[in-house]
């Protein structure tokens, strides 16, 4: 540089370390060396993400994101008033019951208990039978699930042509015997009492 001007590399240092000195500066070049102010320092403020970093820019992002906060707002709030929720709908949160449960109060007490229906697993069961294909798969799932009466209705099904015939006679097989040994222990336990 020349003699007594600093360097773009001693600016760059100044305007990072000691922005007060480095405005003091370029005001004096400025007013007494308007070419080399123009060259050096005029980058530094036409920057737009410089002059973003001020207080001023700062204030102008605040009070833009805020107006987009609130016009946001009054728009969501214009929709639902217009779809009929209220603030209650938006800001009251309830406890729903499953589509499988019912919600009833008894008369002694004012707490509320769940009562599911018969099978709890119909839910499951439903989705679950949805993917199988085979009636051998479906009545295979049910004896696992010990159900054996849906799946002796399953397993029954399979025509002696078909390819699943024996695997499904091995598992009524299966069932009929479990059937006669849970009558046999049904039997004993009742001539105990």
């Amino acid at each position: 540089m020349e003699t007594g001007k600093p360097s773009k590399e001693q600016l760059d240092s100044y305007y990072k370390t000691s922005r007060k000195y480095f405005d003091e500066l370029a005001k004096q070049y400025y007013t007494n060396d308007r070419e080399f102010y123009d060259n050096f320092f005029a980058p530094y403020y036409s920057n737009s993400l410089t002059r973003a970093r001020g207080k001023g820019g700062m204030k102008i992002f605040i009070y833009v994101t805020a107006v987009f906060m609130f016009s946001m707002a009054v728009l969501v709030f214009t929709l639902l008033f217009y779809k009929g929720y209220t603030l209650a709908d938006i800001f009251l949160f309830k406890d729903e019951p499953d589509e499988t449960e019912v919600m009833y109060t008894t008369e002694s007490t004012s707490e509320k208990k769940i009562i599911t229906n018969n099978n709890p697993d119909s839910k499951f069961d439903t989705l679950a039978i949805s993917y199988l294909k085979s009636d051998l798969e479906k009545g295979t799932y049910y004896y696992a699930r010990k159900n054996y009466e849906t799946s002796e209705k399953y397993l029954s099904k399979i025509e002696k042509n078909d390819k699943d015939y024996i695997g499904a006679q091995e598992i009524l097989t299966m069932i009929k015997s479990e059937k006669s040994t849970r009558d046999a222990i049904k039997r004993a336990s009742e001539k105990t009492h």
